[in-house]
């Protein structure tokens, strides 16, 4: 916005849009679908059995109109926990991606300056761009935020990434394997139901 370019110095306005290029540059957005679709369908996969138990066990000698109200109960109470089950985990998902783009932020500028590793120059100016955009948008620092973490969270990481070198971080590894981890769900998922 015209108020961070205004009152953001160089540096951090650099962090911000090489933070914007990693979701880029990461594929992010193509994956946020694979995930999101994994959370719906892994949240479905533990909730749709456990209703079904839970509906055989106490539907047991009830009348017709009893079984009929417990089963929509039950459905109605399913589908609530999908939807917070699944929206906790692209929660979940979602704070590791823009973790992973500052993290390409950091890696950007240090590489602007020649280095294979974390320089202090870098992590400070994507702590330092974190901080600004919270104080223009008077956010306190601390406040969880559902996709996004809180800023101190993020900065605090930021900090841990100082003389590291840019290949093989673990935020790296971990999103490989959740990348992967949704993709193969999402395959299993529409391959099960043509195979029953």
């Amino acid at each position: 916005s015209d108020t961070l370019l205004e009152y953001m110095p160089r540096e951090q306005i650099l962090a911000v849009m090489a933070h914007e290029l990693g979701h880029v540059a990461r594929r992010h957005l193509v994956w946020m679908v694979a995930v999101i679709s994994a959370c719906w369908t892994l949240a479905g996969l533990i909730a749709d059995p456990l209703a079904q138990a839970i509906f055989l066990d106490v539907s047991v000698g009830g009348t017709d109109a009893e079984i009929a109200e417990l089963a929509r109960w039950l459905a109605l109470t399913r589908d609530a926990l999908i939807v917070v089950a699944a929206l906790w985990m692209f929660g979940w998902s979602s704070r590791r991606f823009e973790r992973q783009a500052d993290t390409y932020a950091v890696q950007v500028l240090s590489a602007r300056a020649g280095s294979t590793e974390a320089t202090p120059a870098a992590v400070d100016a994507m702590v330092g761009a974190l901080g600004a955009v919270a104080f223009l948008n008077h956010v306190p620092r601390a406040r969880p935020r559902w996709r996004h973490g809180s800023i101190q969270w993020r900065q605090e990481y930021l900090r841990t990434l100082l003389g590291r070198t840019h290949a093989n971080l673990p935020i790296d590894r971990l999103l490989a394997w959740l990348r992967w981890s949704a993709l193969l769900l999402v395959l299993l998922a529409l391959l099960v139901p043509r195979v029953a």
